[in-house]
This record gives C-alpha cells, sequence and structure tokens, in this order.
C-alpha cells in the first residue's frame, strides 16, 4: 500500500467577535472580584473604626483624664512629673538652639548646664562675675551640651542626669552677644484652683478634646522670675577685656542686667507664665517649638 498522508488537525477557530466579548467578560470578573475584596476591606475599616470610636478612644479619654501617664503605666508622682517638665525644658533648649545653628549656617548659640548648682541667686552670680576676669563658663560652672552646630551634634540629658537646682545657660559667644537664663527652682506645679481667671478661662477655651486624649489640661505649672531671662552675656562673661571700651561696656551691660531683672519680676508676678503638661510632663509646644503659655500672655520676642 503506498503512505498515507494524514493532513493536520485543524483547531477550532472562533470569530474575532466572539474572542473579545470574553476577554471583556474576563475584565469584568477579575474587576467584580477586586470590587468584592475592596468592600470586604472597607467593611473591616469601618468595623475597626467603630470599634475605635465607640471603645478604644472614649477609654483612653477616661484613663487620660484620670491622669495616668500611659508610657509609665501609672499616675506619676508631683516629683517625677516635675523632674519630667524640666528634662523637657533643658531638652527642647538644645534641640531649638542646634536647629537655629544649623539652618542659619553659623555656631551663634550655645547651651551649657550646671546641675546641681551652688549657687542660683542670679543677681548675686551677677554681682560675684563682675570684672573678676572670668568666663561665663566658669563664673556659673557650667557644662557644654551644645557648642554651636557641633558638627550635626548635641547632648540630650535623660532623667537620672539632672540634679537640682540647676541653671541652664543659652548664650553667643560673640561680641556683644546675648545670654538667656533659667533656673530650675522658678518651675513649680500649681493647681487649677490656684490659677487666675484668666489663665482658667483659657485653659476652658484652648485644651480641645484632642489635647485632652494625650493627656493634657490635668497639669498645670508656673514659670516664675526669672526663668527664660535675656540681657547682654558681657554682664558676666570677661573675655572681652581686650576691647578698648571693655570697662564701659561692662558696666552698660551690668547695669541694664540688674534692671532687667527687677522689671522681669514685676511683669511675671502681674502676669505670670503659666504651661500645661500631659500627664507624663511633655510641655505643651507651639507649632514653632516654643513653650505654648495659656493667654499667650507672654512672649519672649528677642529670643528664638
Amino acid at each position: 500500500m503506498g503512505n498515507i498522508h494524514r493532513l493536520p488537525e485543524l483547531h477550532a477557530m472562533h470569530p474575532p467577535g466572539e474572542q473579545k466579548n470574553g476577554n471583556i467578560r474576563k475584565n469584568i470578573s477579575m474587576i467584580a472580584k477586586r470590587f468584592s475584596r475592596l468592600k470586604q476591606y472597607m467593611a473591616y475599616t469601618f468595623v475597626l473604626c467603630t470599634f475605635v470610636l465607640t471603645a478604644i478612644l472614649p477609654a483612653t479619654y477616661y484613663v487620660q483624664t484620670q491622669g495616668v501617664c500611659l508610657k509609665a503605666g501609672r499616675v506619676l508622682s508631683e516629683e517625677d512629673l516635675r523632674k519630667m517638665v524640666l528634662i523637657n525644658v533643658v531638652n527642647n533648649e538644645v534641640k531649638n538652639a542646634f536647629q537655629y545653628n544649623w539652618k542659619g549656617g553659623h555656631d551663634r548659640l550655645w547651651i551649657g548646664i550646671n546641675s546641681p548648682a551652688r549657687e542660683t541667686d542670679l543677681r548675686k552670680i551677677i554681682d560675684t562675675s563682675y570684672n573678676n576676669g572670668k568666663s561665663i563658663e566658669e563664673n556659673f560652672g557650667i557644662k557644654i551640651l551644645l557648642e554651636g552646630r557641633n558638627n550635626g551634634k548635641y547632648k540630650i540629658l535623660l532623667a537620672d542626669q539632672l540634679s537640682e537646682p540647676f541653671i541652664l545657660v543659652s548664650y553667643e559667644p560673640r561680641a556683644n552677644g546675648s545670654a538667656m537664663f533659667f533656673i530650675s527652682k522658678s518651675v513649680q506645679k500649681i493647681s487649677y484652683t490656684d490659677l487666675k481667671s484668666e489663665h482658667k478661662e483659657a485653659a476652658n477655651t484652648e485644651i480641645g478634646f484632642l489635647k485632652k486624649l494625650f493627656g493634657y489640661g490635668n497639669h498645670y505649672f508656673r514659670f516664675s522670675p526669672p526663668s527664660f531671662i535675656t540681657f547682654g552675656r558681657e554682664c558676666c562673661d570677661n573675655r572681652d577685656q581686650d576691647d578698648e571700651n571693655y570697662l564701659e561696656k561692662k558696666q552698660e551691660v551690668y547695669t541694664r542686667a540688674i534692671s532687667s531683672i527687677v522689671e522681669y519680676a514685676k511683669i511675671r508676678d502681674s502676669s505670670p507664665s503659666i504651661a500645661t503638661v500631659s500627664n507624663c510632663g511633655n510641655i505643651w509646644m507651639t507649632k514653632d517649638n516654643n513653650i505654648h503659655w495659656l493667654g499667650n500672655q507672654f512672649e519672649d520676642e528677642d529670643w528664638p
């Protein structure tokens, strides 16, 4: 018999329209599955949000209004709370000065601390420092926390590294530079009932739900004179003695410093600076990372 030649099998051929409809059905099916998953995700999200709004938020709000520091899992003692406030004051000043130097591209601000300090009477230190030939670092016995930009580094203190009483000094080593002084004794806890009427009104209107949710509104601290007082560095620094007008400048800065201490005390006594802190001792800060004073009754316009 001769060889039988088989014809190749022909695969079923679909008209172009039918093939296109099949692709459309596949796409529709895929979209439907994705939409179904999206609905499930939205349903889960709704349930979770409902749970948070109806259970977690009210519980957190209640715990916070009871004065519990969630990080510590307890209500901090008045001593522990005050210590956390002081730590935050120091570290915030260091961070602000560092950012000010770094953004400005200069080494204008330095920060130093004397902890614990033997003497905290600012007037007495200024009198002793007058023309005694010592630098501001020596006169205040400060340890440097920030030295200009310092290659992008600065020191942050922990609670166990801070001893009272202490003096924090933020200053400009350059000629005619300023100096800001903060003394820990100036910070005292004050109850809501002891606040002045204007501060009570500010607390009631400024501390909203979200702030209370984060633990603010239970604790208030008064910053009394001479906290955050600023005047010329030469009041307590004698490094510019080579200047031919040194004594004249020294006397002028000294006189202004003493006058500032007296006037500053009058202003603060008549309208003290009050800040609210969280249950963990975090101070309410403004968007510029400065302390938010209740009623905004005091603004230090001369210091960054």
